[in-house]
C-alpha cells in the first residue's frame, strides 16, 4: 500500500510542479502587497505636516468625530496625537493655508444640533490658526433624516489668494439635501475667519477649479453644479440640471452653462495639457432626461473666457464620464482618459484609442517604470488592474479580505511610512457593505520591479485555481498516510490579536460590578428590600434603615459603576448590546431612588406599592442587560491554549537551559484548537510567572523536572507540575495573599496578581496537592469560548 501511495504522489507532485513552472514564468513585473485593513475609517490624508520632507498622515474615522495623527519620525510613539472633538467634522483636508511650508488641517464640522457649520483650521500641534465665522440654517423640510435639524454642510475647501494680497481665502462648498438653502460657495479670509463674499447656486458646487484664465493676475473660478431637482434657484442657476459656472475672483459671475438634466452631476476639467501656459476646459454634457437610458452623452472642450463649444465628441453610452489628464505617450502634451469604458482623446477631442472595459473603473495614473509614461490603474469587483497605453491589461491583484471594491484612490507621494522603494505607491480600496454603517478600507502597496524569486514563488502559489487546489489537498492527503498523522506539527503561530484599550476597560469594568461588594452584593440587597417593603407601620420603622443603608450604598457607589459601564460601551459599540437600554434603565432607578426618603417610613409606606411593583423589575432588566455586556466582550478575548503554551515555553528556554531544567512538553488532551476566554498577552504572562516560580523552586531540588498538562474539554484545565520542595498544607491557600512569598527578596505579588488577573477571565486558580521534591501542582480551570 505504501508503494501505491508513493507513486501517486510521485506523479501529483510531477503535475504540480510543470503546472507551477509555467505559472512562475508568467509572472508580473508588479507586486501588490497587503499592509492594514479598517473598518471605521472615512478618509486617509497624507501631507507634510512638520515641514521636516517627509509625509505624515491622518486617520478621519468613520463616526466623524474625530482623527489619529501619524508622524512617520517618531519611532516607538507612532500616534503623534488623537483628535477627538465634541462635534460633528463632515470633512477634512490637508492645506498649507498660511504658506510656511508646512500643511494645515482644515476641519470642516457641524454642531450636534445640526443647524449651524463652520470652518476650523489648526496646524500640526493643534493650535486654532482660523475659525470661520458660523452660517446658521433652518430646518425646512420634513424629509430629512441624516440630521436631526438642518442638513446643512461644508463639503470641500480650496485655498488660493483670491485678493492678491499674498494671503490665502478659504473658499468653502456648503451643500444641503432636502432643505435647499443655503448652497453655494463661501470665501473668508484667513486669519480673521471674516466672510468676504458668497454666491448662491440652486444645486451644490462640486469640481471646483482655480486659475488665472485671463492673465490679470487675479484668479477665475470654475465649478460644476449638483441637480438633486428640489426646485432651489439662485443666481439664475435651478437646481433641476447641472451647470458649469464661472466667476471672478471676487464672485461676480461671467458666463454659467446648462450642460446635464436632473440627477447628473455637472463636472468640469482644467487642465494645461500641452504646457502652453493656457488651461484647456472640459465638460460632459447630456441630452435628454434624469435617468433615462435614451440620453446622449457628450464630452465637451469649451472656452474658458466664454463657456462657448470649441469641440465635442458623442459617447456610445447614455451616463456621464469624467476625464483624467495622463501621460501616455511620448509625444509632447498629454492625453484624455475617460474613467470608464475606457477611451484616449487627444486635447482636440479626436479619439486615440478605445476599449470595452465593462465596469472598470480608473483611479489613477503613474509612471512606475520611469519611461516617461503613464500607466493606468483600474478596479473591478474585488480587484485592481494595471493597464499599458494600449489598454491591456499587464498585472491584476484580486483582494483576499472578502472586499467589493466600490472606489479607490491612488497615493504616490513619499512617505517613510511604507515606502522603501521609488518604484512604490500606495493605494487606498473602500467597500461599503450592504445594510452596514460603516466602510471597509484596506490600504496596500503597489510596487513595480522589485519582485525577488521568493515572491514570484509566493505569487504563482496564490494564484492557483480549483483543480491545483485539490491536487494540493490530495498530496497533502498521500503525504500524511505516508508519514504521520499530526494536529499540531508544524501549525503556525497566529500573531497576538490587538484588542481596543476600551474592550480591556468594559471587561474590567464589567469584573468589577460582578464582584465588588458594592456592586452586585448592593444591587441584589436593594432588590431584595425593595420587593419587600413592609406595609406595616411598626414593622416599616425598624426597616427603613436598612433601606437607607442600601440607597446611599447604591447612589454612591453602584451608580458610578453603572456609568462607567455605559460610557465604556459608547466607545466599543457592541452590536449586540443594547447600551441605550441600560442608560434609561439607570436614570430611570436613580430618579425614583431620589424621590425615595427613606428616611421617613410615613412616605416609604405611601409609596410602597408602587416601589415593589417597579423598581425591582427595573433592577432585574439591568441585571439581564449587563449580563448581555458580559457574553458580548467575552469573544473579543480569545486565546489558543496550546499555541500560547508552546510560545510561552519558547521565550523562557534560554533561563531553564542556564538553571540546567529541560524544557517541557505539553500534555494535551481533548480539542487542541480550543480557545480561553482569556487576553493572549495575559494569559502568557500568568504562565511566564508560575514557570518561573517552578524554575525558583526546583534550584534546591536534586530532581529538576517540570511537566505540563492541558485537559481541553467543555472547561479548559492546565496543570503546571514541578518537583521542587513543595509548599506546605496550611499555606495552600495563604501563598496567594498579597505580599506573601517563599521566595527571598520578593514582594510576594507575583501569585496575588496571578489570581487577580484569572479572576477577572471568571477562571480560578488553586494548589491541588504538594509532596516534597516529588510532585506540586498548581490548577487554573478557565471557560472556554
Amino acid at each position: 500500500m505504501k508503494i501505491v501511495l508513493a507513486i501517486l504522489l510521485i506523479i501529483t507532485i510531477a503535475l504540480l510542479a510543470v503546472d507551477f513552472y509555467f505559472k512562475y514564468t508568467e509572472i508580473s513585473s508588479y507586486q501588490f502587497q497587503m499592509l492594514d485593513t479598517d473598518t471605521d475609517i472615512r478618509k486617509y490624508i497624507h501631507a507634510d505636516f512638520d515641514g521636516d520632507g517627509q509625509n505624515e498622515f491622518i486617520k478621519f474615522n468613520f463616526l466623524q468625530d474625530g482623527y489619529g495623527a501619524f508622524d512617520t519620525e517618531v519611532t516607538g510613539k507612532p500616534w503623534n496625537f488623537h483628535h477627538m472633538d465634541p462635534h460633528m467634522i463632515t470633512s477634512l483636508f490637508a492645506r498649507d493655508v498660511n504658506q510656511d511650508g508646512c500643511d494645515d488641517i482644515i476641519e470642516l464640522k457641524k454642531d450636534l444640533d445640526g443647524d449651524s457649520i463652520w470652518c476650523v483650521v489648526r496646524d500640526w500641534s493643534r493650535q486654532i490658526l482660523c475659525q470661520t465665522e458660523g452660517i446658521k440654517g433652518k430646518d425646512i423640510s420634513t424629509q430629512t433624516v441624516n440630521y436631526p435639524n438642518w442638513d446643512g454642510d461644508f463639503h470641500t475647501c480650496v485655498i488660493s489668494d483670491l485678493s492678491g494680497d499674498g494671503k490665502n481665502e478659504l473658499i468653502l462648498l456648503m451643500n444641503t439635501g432636502c432643505d435647499l438653502r443655503p448652497r453655494g460657495l463661501f470665501v473668508y479670509s484667513f486669519p480673521e475667519g471674516r466672510l468676504i463674499w458668497k454666491y448662491l447656486t440652486g444645486g451644490s458646487p462640486n469640481y471646483i477649479q482655480i486659475t488665472d484664465i485671463d492673465n490679470d493676475s487675479h484668479p477665475d473660478i470654475f465649478f460644476g453644479t449638483q441637480c438633486p431637482g428640489n426646485m432651489a434657484e439662485a443666481n439664475g442657476l435651478i437646481d433641476t440640471s447641472g451647470y458649469v459656472v464661472r466667476l471672478t475672483h471676487d464672485g461676480k459671475k461671467v458666463w454659467h452653462r446648462e450642460v446635464t438634466p436632473w440627477t447628473i452631476h455637472a463636472w468640469v476639467l482644467l487642465t494645461d495639457l500641452d504646457d502652453d501656459s493656457q488651461s484647456e476646459l472640459y465638460t460632459c454634457s447630456v441630452i435628454g432626461e434624469g435617468r433615462s437610458e435614451k440620453n446622449v452623452a457628450i464630452i465637451e472642450k469649451l472656452d474658458p473666457a466664454t463657456g462657448k463649444i470649441l469641440e465635442k465628441h458623442a459617447m456610445n453610452r447614455h451616463k456621464a464620464v469624467t476625464l483624467l489628464p495622463a501621460k501616455l505617450s511620448l509625444e509632447s502634451g498629454k492625453q484624455l482618459l475617460t474613467n470608464k469604458g475606457i477611451e484616449i482623446f487627444n486635447k482636440n477631442l479626436k479619439l486615440i484609442r478605445s476599449v470595452a472595459l465593462t465596469d472598470h473603473r480608473v483611479f489613477g495614473t503613474t509612471d512606475f517604470d520611469g519611461d516617461g509614461i503613464d500607466e493606468i490603474l483600474t478596479h473591478k469587483d474585488d480587484s485592481i488592474f494595471v493597464l499599458d497605453t494600449l489598454l491591456h491589461s499587464i498585472a491584476k491583484f484580486r483582494s483576499d479580505k472578502n472586499l467589493n471594491i466600490r472606489s479607490a484612490f491612488l497615493h504616490d507621494s513619499p512617505s517613510n511610512i511604507y515606502f522603501g522603494r521609488t518604484t512604490e505607491r500606495l493605494v487606498y480600496l473602500f467597500d461599503y457593505p450592504k445594510g452596514n454603517c460603516s466602510q471597509t478600507c484596506v490600504s496596500g502597496k503597489l510596487i513595480y520591479g522589485a519582485t525577488t524569486q521568493w515572491e514570484s514563488v509566493v505569487t504563482s502559489l496564490k494564484s492557483y485555481d480549483w483543480y491545483n487546489i485539490i491536487l494540493f489537498l490530495l498530496a497533502g492527503c498521500l503525504v500524511s498516510g505516508i508519514v504521520y498523522r499530526s494536529r499540531l506539527l508544524g501549525q503556525p503561530v497566529p500573531q497576538k490579536p490587538d484588542i481596543p484599550p476600551a474592550l480591556t476597560n468594559l471587561l474590567t469594568t464589567l469584573t468589577t460590578f460582578n464582584h465588588g461588594q458594592t456592586a452586585s452584593s448592593s444591587f441584589n440587597r436593594l432588590a431584595f428590600l425593595l420587593k419587600n417593603i413592609p406595609e406595616d407601620p411598626k414593622v416599616l420603622e425598624k426597616f427603613a434603615g436598612n433601606l437607607t443603608d442600601s440607597v446611599n450604598t447604591f447612589q454612591q457607589f453602584t451608580l458610578k459603576q453603572l456609568n462607567d459601564i455605559t460610557q465604556q460601551l459608547h466607545r466599543t459599540n457592541l452590536e449586540s448590546v443594547n447600551t441605550s437600554k441600560i442608560e434609561r434603565l439607570s436614570s430611570e432607578l436613580k430618579s425614583s431612588l431620589q424621590s425615595l426618603s427613606p428616611n421617613n417610613p410615613e412616605v416609604i409606606g405611601k409609596q410602597a406599592t408602587q416601589l415593589k411593583k417597579t423598581l425591582p423589575s427595573v433592577i432585574e432588566e439591568l441585571r439581564k442587560e449587563i449580563k448581555v455586556a458580559r457574553i458580548a466582550v467575552r469573544k473579543h478575548f480569545r486565546t489558543r491554549v496550546v499555541v500560547e503554551l508552546i510560545d510561552v515555553l519558547d521565550s523562557v528556554k534560554s533561563q531553564f537551559t542556564s538553571a540546567d531544567i529541560k524544557i517541557p512538553r505539553v500534555e494535551v488532551s481533548g480539542d487542541v484548537t480550543a480557545h480561553a476566554f482569556f487576553h493572549p498577552v495575559e494569559f502568557s504572562t500568568i504562565i511566564e510567572e508560575l514557570l518561573s516560580n517552578a524554575r525558583v523552586a526546583l534550584a534546591q531540588s536534586s530532581l529538576k523536572k517540570i511537566r505540563i498538562k492541558a485537559e481541553l474539554e467543555d472547561e479548559i484545565t492546565i496543570r503546571i507540575i514541578d518537583t521542587g520542595p513543595g509548599v506546605e498544607q496550611n499555606n495552600f491557600t495563604r501563598i496567594f495573599d498579597r505580599g506573601y512569598s517563599t521566595k527571598p527578596k520578593s514582594g510576594g505579588y507575583g501569585l496575588f496578581h496571578v489570581m487577580n488577573t484569572v479572576s477577572k477571565y471568571n477562571g480560578s486558580i488553586r494548589l491541588e496537592r504538594s509532596v516534597p521534591f516529588e510532585e506540586t501542582v498548581f490548577v487554573l480551570n478557565l471557560l472556554r469560548v
